[in-house]
């Protein structure tokens, strides 16, 4: 005999015909250690923290001094080299731009914050007059 929900579906639980239903016990997973090491956090490469989950940006420096494994049709290394110190240039104005726009920033969420300051001094709150 099988049990059922007013809507119809089967309720699982003990059969009438048999024991008790169940799944079979597991065994409980055993530890492995990470085949490579993770990284959680890059922290201040470069001179700046970075959260965790972000991969690291490449310096120029990393950029200009990578090597590549040698292939049996490799190509010409001076324009690997070339190529190399054009990305290296864009990278460092690139990072050059945000530190700029990052010190911009600053500057206007202070002034913001001044200018906040200030008008709350000078303003009385809507309801401190008479009624």
């Amino acid at each position: 005999m099988e049990l059922r929900r007013p809507s119809g579906r089967a309720v699982r639980g003990p059969r009438a015909d048999g024991p008790p239903f169940h799944t079979p016990c597991r065994e409980p997973p055993r530890f492995r250690p990470p085949a490579e090491r993770i990284v959680v956090a890059q922290v201040y490469r470069g001179g700046q923290p970075y959260p965790a989950g972000h991969p690291g940006r490449s310096t120029p420096h990393e950029v200009r001094t990578r090597e590549f494994a040698a292939r049996r049709r490799g190509v010409d290394p001076d324009e690997v080299r070339e190529f190399q110190a054009r990305v290296a240039d864009e990278l460092a104005a690139l990072n050059e731009a945000v530190r700029l726009l990052s010190q911009e920033n600053d500057r206007i969420k202070r002034a913001l914050r001044d200018w906040q300051t200030m008008h709350a001094r000078e303003c009385r709150p809507p309801n401190s007059g008479h009624w």
